[in-house]
């Protein structure tokens, strides 16, 4: 190797090369950025989120709960203390605020014989469609009334139809920003036994059998 390849190879260039060359190694493009393009950022992303929707598994303020439930109760549904409750028995009639230790409780009653037997079964088994409810079928003469009276107390079916939230979420606060309960929430009523007790009144509406209280 000749001394001249030697300190070709020592400076960078090899033979045959020239300094043109080796400028657009040492001097590699750079690539502008295309103006007028914004580049995308984290806020610009977060922003645009859709808002949450309230949970259902959230007390309900009892103005809120009053105003739901209105129509719900001239259909026949109460307002119940639940059995395990240590509260005394309170009801939102009586101006009640706290919608703990308490659940929503409907009767619906069927006609005696197999027909009437018939249409209370097929009643339960839209229910269980719809959401897992507590259910209690009996003979009408059978049935222990706790918050409300059969109508035909000694013929007929009776289906009871109660729901309440077993872990709910603390109401929201009444004001913004204010903090909410830090509290053990107790089992109570929440938007999604409202809306429970409204599927079953349309599927009521819909059955053909029985007669409502």
């Amino acid at each position: 190797m000749s001394r001249r390849t030697l300190a070709s190879l020592s400076s960078g260039l090899l033979p045959g090369s020239n300094k043109s060359s080796m400028s657009l190694i040492a001097n590699p493009i750079s690539v502008k950025p295309v103006v007028g393009i914004p580049a995308r950022s984290a806020s610009t992303s977060s922003s645009t989120a859709p808002p949450k929707r309230p949970s259902p598994y959230r007390l309900i303020p009892a103005h809120t709960f009053l105003a739901q439930f209105a129509p719900l109760h001239v259909a026949g549904w109460r307002l119940d203390l639940l059995p395990t409750s240590p509260a005394a028995p309170q009801t939102a009639e009586a101006g009640m605020v706290d919608l703990q230790d308490r659940r929503l409780v409907r009767l619906y009653e069927f006609e005696s014989g197999k027909q009437g037997w018939k249409e209370c079964m097929r009643f339960m088994h839209r229910l269980g469609e719809v959401h897992h409810p507590k259910i209690l079928v009996m003979p009408a003469q059978d049935y222990i009334p706790t918050t409300i009276t059969p109508t035909s107390p000694q013929s007929g079916y009776i289906l009871e139809v109660s729901t309440h939230t077993h872990t709910p979420l603390p109401a929201p606060p009444a004001n913004i920003g204010q903090a909410g309960s830090k509290e053990k929430m107790r089992p109570g009523v929440t938007s999604k036994d409202v809306r429970l007790a409204e599927a079953a009144e349309e599927i009521w509406r819909d059955n053909s059998g029985g007669g409502a209280v």
